[in-house]
């Protein structure tokens, strides 16, 4: 059996290890202080599980998304779920928006 990811999709545990070390420290450039969400979003990138980062607006969460999918070399585009204005007697509708790159 090859351990070439290329010719069987698997990595070794070493390989994998090397690979995430190296993702830590290229976001690490970039954003202080999440060291656990980053290895949360490791876990689900491993899994191929999903990630959704809530939290009070300007706590870095796009900002670590992007720097996530830029140490991986991945095209990066945000959906936002909710309408971000204050509500003035209306219902708050739920929208979906791309980012203009994406």
């Amino acid at each position: 059996m090859s351990t070439n990811p290329n010719e069987t999709g698997s990595m070794s545990l070493d390989e994998l290890r090397a690979l995430a070390d190296a993702i830590r420290a290229e976001v690490a450039k970039a954003i202080v202080g999440q060291d656990e969400l980053v290895d949360q979003m490791l876990v689900a990138l491993v899994s191929e599980g999903h990630v959704l980062l809530e939290g009070p607006p300007g706590t870095a969460k796009t900002f670590l998304a992007n720097s996530f999918s830029t140490a991986l070399g991945l095209d990066f585009g945000r959906i936002q779920f909710g309408d971000r204005r204050p509500l003035r007697g209306r219902a708050r509708p739920v929208a979906m928006q791309r980012s203009p790159s994406g």
